[in-house]
């Protein structure tokens, strides 16, 4: 999160964005969760696997591209969804001024963020319970494929609301603490 902001402050500087008006742009903010999300990935992955009784060794050794990438792209949503979470703040209190707007707008981001990363999530599971991904999409049809998102999405709402309010709490501890060093 505090790594975000510097990689996505370092982006923007580079040559690729020259131009004043793309500071804080979507792209920027996307490719610099996806950094972050790349490069914590491994470890993340490590402590996952020793909730399931793994050492952490073990767990290193037990990392695959497929773990990387599921886990990437599940903190890709969820560190972009802290990095939009301003912009859209900004953007809705242009129509209504108020604390429980802004907080609106961070608990959104943070649901929205949570949602998309959540099939990432699903697959890293079974994937660690060794249960392959394509079983769930075959037979290719229209019941398969409406299974396949039920199971993907399973438990999806509880783990957004509670994610959201996380986001909620991080924007309002780091508002409080940012008032408290420019005294």
């Amino acid at each position: 999160m505090i790594g975000q902001e510097k990689c996505q402050k370092y982006i923007e500087n580079s040559r690729f964005f020259k131009n004043p008006q793309k500071k804080g742009s979507f792209l920027s903010t996307l490719v610099s969760s996806g950094f972050i999300g790349v490069v914590s990935s491994p470890f993340l992955i490590a402590f996952n696997d020793q909730t399931l009784g793994n050492s952490f060794f073990k767990s290193l050794r037990a990392i695959t591209l497929s773990k990387v990438v599921a886990t990437s792209a599940r903190e890709t949503g969820f560190i972009a969804s802290l990095g939009f979470s301003k912009p859209l703040a900004k953007k809705m209190k242009e129509y209504n001024d108020t604390k429980i707007t802004e907080k609106l707008a961070y608990f959104i981001s943070g649901y929205v963020g949570s949602i998309a990363g959540h099939p990432c999530d699903t697959a890293l599971t079974l994937l660690q319970k060794k249960i392959k991904l394509s079983s769930f999409f075959l037979p290719l049809n229209k019941n398969s494929i409406t299974r396949a998102t039920s199971a993907m999405f399973r438990g999806g709402n509880t783990k957004a609301i509670s994610v959201g309010v996380f986001s909620i709490l991080y924007h309002s501890y780091n508002n409080y603490f940012n008032q408290e060093e420019t005294k």
